[in-house]
């Protein structure tokens, strides 16, 4: 195996959330940079948990690669 066949595997936590559970309009811009300095293109699964500031995390992230 080469150092090209490995995979990456990427752990990130959700953006920064209110009070109620809701990214805030930080969290939501952070989430978007985080996408836009990843190395995406080549994302084959993506696992999320069903907490909304996760899944709108990941969305917001993947939206731009």
């Amino acid at each position: 195996m080469t150092k090209d066949d490995k995979k990456k595997v990427y752990l990130i936590r959700h953006a920064e959330k209110d009070l109620e559970g809701v990214l805030t309009e930080e969290g939501r811009k952070a989430a978007v940079a985080l996408g836009e300095k990843l190395p995406l293109e080549d994302v084959a699964d993506v696992i999320c948990s069903d907490s909304l500031r996760a899944k709108e995390t990941a969305t917001l992230a993947l939206i731009n690669t």
